[in-house]
Order: C-alpha cells, then structure tokens, then sequence
C-alpha cells in the first residue's frame, strides 16, 4: 500500500465527515427548541493553543453533566453558576445539534 493510497484513506473519511455536517446544519429549517442551564465549572486547557470549556448542568434531552469547547470571548463573559441557552435543532440529516449562546 502506497504513501497516497494511506493519505487517501485519512482524507476521505475526513472530508465526508465534513460534508455530513455541513450539509446537516446549512439545510435546516426546524424550528429550534430553546433550553437555558446554569454553569458548574470552568475550565482552560493550553499548549500550541488554548481550549475553553464550560461544564453545563443537564438540560433538554441531555441527562448528564457535560463539558462543552467554547470560543474564548463566551468563555470570559459567563461565570460559574451563570446561565447559558442552547437552541437545539432537528438537523437536516436528522442529526441533532445545538448552539450554545448567553442566556435570553
């Protein structure tokens, strides 16, 4: 097996992966439901680059504590023990997905 048979093997489940989700958010016209939840926890993580996230009490179909990757501006801006809302969507490929904003 060549150098560009491997490279192939990587890229294209890779760029499919991106069509996917593109093509999943871009084309969606649902309706979005709106949840809020408050902040448990705050976190950075650094080395090349830095990493924010947000630890989010349970909310909507989500029955769990979770860790979410937010842009560094949002971070700042939102305490712990702060609200957040999430507009969850129904996904053009019927896969769901969310956007997470300050609360309303």
């Amino acid at each position: 097996m060549g150098a560009e048979t491997l490279l192939y093997l990587f890229l294209v489940p890779t760029y499919s992966y991106g069509v996917v989700i593109t093509l999943n958010t871009s084309f969606d016209n649902s309706q979005a439901l709106y949840y809020e939840t408050h902040v448990t926890n705050k976190r950075t993580t650094s080395g090349r680059s830095s990493s924010h996230y947000l630890q989010l009490e349970p909310w909507g179909p989500v029955h769990r504590i979770e860790e979410l990757k937010v842009h560094s501006s949002f971070y700042q801006r939102t305490p712990v023990n702060g609200r957040v809302g999430i507009y969850l969507k129904k996904g053009w490929l019927d896969i769901p997905w969310f956007t997470i904003t300050d609360a309303q």
